[in-house]
């Protein structure tokens, strides 16, 4: 199997190729990143697997990046068993959650969609062509509860929670068009949920992933992962 984990520096991409390079049935896993000097720990797992992972830079607001990373996956596979996008922003400096309308900006919001919600459907645009084969193929977008419209009962987070509102309406309709050019695809929204209790910064960074294990002892990050992978596995099998 070809697995490619797309924003694999941060905390969860991390945690999924950790987890996919300790099974003996994935062939490669190819592992994006956005910046070299936060992808150390991915680079340094790269040269203890240098056979099975593959890192490639890639920023996935930038279309002409997604077609140069993809290019050089097609010079060794013409196939993706399963492709996780685990990008996403919710806060950085000078990008802060809104709490009201008085907070709104116009390039802020324009940033979250970017990122959260149209980097997706343009990597569905050109993932197209792995998912050729008869084979069973997964396409999984990891979303947000806050996403939810019929869940918002708190306001806030306007930027995030619309982003994120927007992927998973995208991944519907990729879902769709999916369906008639490559009905062996199966394309996943997977809702990632804060846990109770953790304080301030809730972004997927590893500094957040690392308050988690802290916290729950491994229960919130890495069940979340063996979960989504454990259902990958499954599904692959059972539907291939």
């Amino acid at each position: 199997m070809n697995i490619l984990i797309v924003g694999a520096s941060g905390g969860i991409g991390y945690g999924f190729v950790e987890i996919l390079l300790q099974d003996p049935a994935i062939d490669r896993v190819y592992g994006t990143y956005r910046r070299w000097e936060s992808a150390q720990d991915l680079l340094n797992l790269a040269s203890r697997y240098p056979q099975r992972l593959v890192c490639l830079s890639m920023d996935i607001t930038q279309e002409s990046d997604l077609v140069v990373a993809l290019e050089t996956i097609s010079h060794q596979t013409r196939e993706l068993d399963l492709v996780v996008n685990c990008i996403g922003i919710l806060h950085r400096v000078g990008l802060q959650p809104e709490k009201s309308l008085r907070q709104i900006n116009s390039d802020r919001l324009i940033e979250y969609f970017q990122v959260n919600s149209i980097g997706a459907v343009l990597l569905a645009k050109h993932l197209l062509p792995f998912f050729s084969s008869p084979r069973r193929h997964v396409f999984a977008t990891i979303s947000a509860k806050l996403g939810s419209i019929g869940d918002n009962y708190l306001g806030g987070w306007y930027g995030y929670r619309a982003s994120k509102a927007a992927l998973n309406m995208l991944m519907r309709t990729v879902a769709i068009e999916y369906s008639r050019k490559s009905p062996q695809t199966i394309v996943v929204i997977c809702d990632w949920n804060i846990p109770p209790g953790i304080p301030g910064d809730y972004g997927c960074s590893c500094t957040f992933v690392r308050k988690c294990l802290d916290r729950f002892a491994d229960f919130a990050v890495h069940v979340g992962i063996i979960g989504i992978f454990c259902w990958f596995r499954n599904s692959y099998h059972s539907l291939r």
